[in-house]
Order: C-alpha cells, then sequence, then structure tokens
C-alpha cells in the first residue's frame, strides 16, 4: 500500500501542546517533589510486546534519564499483569479462568520484557525493578484499600463494570487454579473475606487482610507510597478511561485526586485506518497483513522489531521519544505505522517537523 505524503510532519495546536509548547521537564518536576521517583509502566506478558509497548517503554526511559540529569532518583518499575487470562473456561454460562501465572506461560515471554528493559537501561543509565501483582498486593497499604473496594463494590462495580455492575475480584482454586473471571459468583462475609465457587472444586475463601497477595484484578490500583510516582502509559488511556473510571473512583475510595500519580500519555501508534496498533490477541486472525507483504511486519511485535534492526532499531526510537520531551508539541498526538516506516529507513529518513502555527507565525 502505497500512501503519498510530502514527509513533513505538521503539529497544530491542542489539547496539552497549547499548554505545553516546552519545558515539560520542569512541569513534571514542580509535582513531583520527592528526591525519590518511581516510573510506572504495565503490561500482560502473553506475548512479545507489541510496538505500542516498545514505544511506551522507550518514552518511560526517556523521561527517567531526563529526570535523572535533574537530579532525581529514577527508577523504573514494570507492573506485571500476570494475572491476565491464559486460559478460558466455561461452566454454567459462567466464565472461569486461569492466569498466566498460573499456567506458567508467563514463563514464554518474560525474556522478552527483560531484555527490552536492559537495553533500556543501557542507553539511559535508569534502573528497572520487575514485580508481579502478588508483589503489589503485598504493599503493608493495600489489604486498607481492598477493604474499601469491597465495602464500597456496589458503586465501584457499577462504574467499572457498566454491563454485569458486578465487582470483578477473582480468588482462584488453590486446587486447580479456576477463578471466576468477572467476580459473579463472589460471596463477600464482611469487608475483608471473599467466597468464590470453583466448579470443580466447590467454595474457597480468601481472607484479604491476611493474603491480600493472592486477590486477582485486572487494574492496577495506585495509593500512597514512600515515593513520587509517575506513571507512562498509552495514550489511548487518556479522555474517558481516566475522567469516568480512574479519578470517580479513587474519589469514591476516598482518595484526593490531586495525590494521585502524575500521569504521561504516550503517543498512540495508530493504523492506516486511524485505529490504534494493537497486539494480535485482540483482532482478528490475519490482522496486519498488509505489513508483513510490504516487509513492515517490525511493526508487529519487539521479536520482529529486533529481528529486523539489532540495536539500531531502538537505539533510534529511544532517541526520538527524547525528542518528544525536549520538544512537547511532539508528544501530545498520535503517529501513523507510516510515521515509523520512514523513521526507520536510515538511508531515506528526511522527515521534516513543522512546529506549531498560529495565523501562520511560528508559536516556537
Amino acid at each position: 500500500m502505497n500512501i503519498l505524503h510530502d514527509n513533513v510532519v505538521h503539529h497544530p495546536l491542542g489539547g496539552g501542546s497549547y499548554v505545553f509548547k516546552e519545558k515539560y521537564i520542569d512541569y513534571i518536576l514542580e509535582r513531583v517533589y520527592k528526591s525519590d521517583v518511581r516510573i510506572s509502566i504495565g503490561a500482560q506478558p502473553n506475548g512479545s510486546p507489541h510496538f505500542g509497548t516498545i514505544v511506551t517503554f522507550s518514552l518511560a526511559f526517556s523521561l527517567a534519564q531526563q529526570l535523572k540529569n535533574k537530579g532525581k532518583n529514577v527508577k523504573v518499575v514494570l507492573e506485571l499483569v500476570d494475572t491476565a487470562i491464559s486460559e478460558e473456561h466455561s461452566f454454567n454460562n459462567i466464565r472461569y479462568q486461569k492466569s498466566l501465572s498460573y499456567t506458567k506461560e508467563i514463563d514464554k515471554h518474560i525474556d522478552y520484557y527483560e531484555g527490552l528493559l536492559r537495553k533500556l537501561n543501557s542507553y539511559s543509565g535508569v534502573d528497572f525493578m520487575i514485580r508481579k501483582q502478588s508483589d503489589f498486593n503485598s504493599h503493608p497499604r493495600m489489604s486498607g484499600v481492598i477493604s474499601t473496594i469491597i465495602k464500597e463494590r456496589k458503586t465501584i462495580g457499577s462504574l467499572l463494570s457498566p454491563k454485569s455492575k458486578v465487582l470483578a475480584l477473582r480468588v482462584a482454586c488453590p486446587k486447580c487454579g479456576l477463578a471466576d473471571k468477572h467476580g459473579k459468583k463472589n460471596i463477600y462475609e464482611g469487608n475483608n473475606n471473599v467466597i468464590s465457587i470453583c466448579p470443580e472444586h466447590g467454595s474457597h475463601s480468601l481472607d484479604t487482610d491476611k493474603e491480600p497477595q493472592k486477590l486477582e484484578f485486572n487494574t492496577s490500583k495506585k495509593f500512597a507510597v514512600p515515593y513520587s510516582w509517575v506513571r507512562v502509559t498509552g495514550g489511548d488511556y487518556a479522555g474517558t478511561y481516566q475522567e469516568q473510571i480512574l479519578y470517580k473512583g479513587a474519589s469514591i475510595l476516598g482518595v484526593d485526586v490531586t495525590e494521585l500519580p502524575f500521569i504521561l500519555y504516550s503517543p498512540l501508534v495508530i493504523d492506516w485506518s486511524g485505529s490504534k496498533l494493537s497486539k494480535s490477541l485482540y483482532i482478528s486472525e490475519g490482522a496486519y497483513g498488509y505489513l508483513k507483504e510490504q516487509g513492515y511486519d517490525y511493526l508487529l511485535d519487539y521479536s520482529s522489531f529486533e529481528k529486523a534492526f539489532g540495536d539500531s532499531g531502538l537505539n533510534k526510537l529511544y532517541d526520538e521519544t527524547g525528542l518528544w520531551l525536549t520538544e512537547p508539541y511532539k508528544l501530545f498526538r498520535s503517529y501513523s505505522i507510516y510515521y515509523f516506516v520512514n523513521l526507520f529507513k536510515s538511508d531515506e529518513n528526511n522527515i521534516v517537523h513543522q512546529p506549531p502555527v498560529i495565523s501562520g507565525k511560528k508559536v516556537l
């Protein structure tokens, strides 16, 4: 598919770029006031990292390096959603799942993530750590957060799951690992005891005060910890998701939203139609065949990306994401797959960035 264009990238002002035309790092520093900063990124380790994840991780380490250069003690924390689905089963019209962690499917893919993080560490000089959901749940304050969520389960369930209006907490069967995917059959005793029903082995319970690490849920809830947290996530989580789910949910739980982590949204990578470039798990079989036919399959996942470019591709991407922060009018937008095709043409990259203009006059 040939897309005709003039290699000129325009950056019309809108949203964040109206406010942050330059010195965005200084703005972040004013709001991340503690000396120790943790930058949180997340992923479901059910395959090689897709290209959007690579972009987000690169942006996170670019940010970490620039904050480090300003005197902060920075570490990048990869939050693995290892409780995500690996196997799905249905009994009496109730969907059950076994997690990536339980089936050990995570072990097939974790090396890709560790390798990607090590390379970004070598570029930035910023350390990283990886933690699973059980590690997150083991935080001393987590049992209190869980108790509040259970107490407000009707309101929270309606907010997070408008179709079922049920709070999707999961407790896996200790014998076979099956968990009620949407928590539809859960029974709650007080605010800290969850009783779940396994179709094979019957009921089992979890005291969330004593063993919060065994509770499964899809979306991590951030809360006050002894660091300044920054969350770097994909641009598809901006807008409705954050406003209607994160902020309203936090407000219901009595959290001061001004104390929530600073969120930096990574530009969305979009396909020819303007839709988010996705991992294969969430699209029909054979999707993106046109990319493979043109030799652009490196835009699909880290394994293909590394095979195509070795270290040079990631190095070039890291330089690119660093520019998005120093020239933030490049940050608050999406980028098409064809932008990156041009970017990685090392001998032909003649992309021209046109700074924002108003009434024909350059803003910068």
